[in-house]
């Protein structure tokens, strides 16, 4: 869906964030939450072993990877709320290398994508793994290089969360700008005010909302109905929902949609 468009016309949408300065914290989470997420991290190691061999690889090339985005999320939120959420994408964000050294750390053949890092497949996880420069807003928006500016990089609240394990660091650390916040008030709210593929962010908030069981922020739901404006706009979004949302969850995702725009 992504795949044929270059990085310097990937299409972005401004909005009003009013929350934007709402919940403005960077900080190191809870001990007992760095101990279930490096637990739960060494599960995934034990259990697939093509990611094992990829991590191995990255340590003996001295480089630095920090797990970003949806799997911590899901964790933290089993964490907090002491739930159970299935989750096999992973992605990891990773430091000290070149691009050529890190296609040669993986231990499978990846496909490079749009945002200049690589998807691997493995038998349990979906893996997408790329340089902290390449990060989408660091690299867009001439972002500081640092890992602890990525939870600041994210569209929605929820996702700004990034672990550090201790495979590649002194001791494991996790650190959020908001997330936390996000989980306790199930809410599904923008953290960003520009937003990469307008669908795909559309589509994504539906999913999270449905499999999640949060709500909807005022602010996500007016985007949704904004960027609704013909048949064909619901469409795209609705095949979205149908190409990534988890069966048990699609009609679900789908109503939601559906309820925002016949309001």
């Amino acid at each position: 869906m992504t795949d044929d468009i270059a990085f310097e016309k990937i299409p972005v949408t401004e909005i009003n964030n009013s929350s934007n300065n709402n919940n403005k914290y960077l900080g190191k989470c809870s001990s007992d939450l760095n101990i279930f997420l490096q637990g739960k991290f060494n599960k995934v190691l034990e259990i697939d072993p093509d990611l094992s061999k990829t991590i191995d690889h990255l340590k003996k090339s001295s480089s630095k990877a920090v797990i970003f985005g949806g799997w911590v999320r899901d964790r933290a939120i089993e964490f907090q709320k002491k739930g159970d959420f299935h989750s096999q994408d992973i992605d990891i964000v990773v430091t000290d290398i070149d691009q050529r050294g890190l296609e040669e750390s993986l231990f499978k053949p990846a496909t490079p994508n749009i945002f200049g890092g690589f998807s691997i497949s493995t038998k349990n996880n979906k893996i997408d793994i790329w340089r902290l420069e390449n990060t989408f807003s660091i690299k867009r928006f001439n972002l500081a290089k640092d890992i602890h500016v990525l939870p600041e990089t994210t569209v929605f609240r929820i996702n700004s969360i990034v672990f550090k394990p201790e495979q590649f660091w002194h001791e494991s650390e996790t650190f959020e700008h908001g997330c936390t916040s996000a989980i306790e008030n199930n809410k599904i709210d923008f953290q960003s005010h520009m937003i990469p593929f307008p669908e795909i962010q559309a589509a994504r908030a539906l999913i999270y909302a449905a499999k999640l069981k949060f709500n909807l922020s005022q602010e996500v739901v007016k985007f949704i109905d904004n960027i609704c404006v013909c048949k064909n706009d619901v469409h795209r979004i609705e095949n979205g929902l149908r190409e990534k949302c988890p069966s048990k969850f699609l009609m679900d995702a789908i109503e939601l949609l559906r309820s925002i725009i016949e309001k």
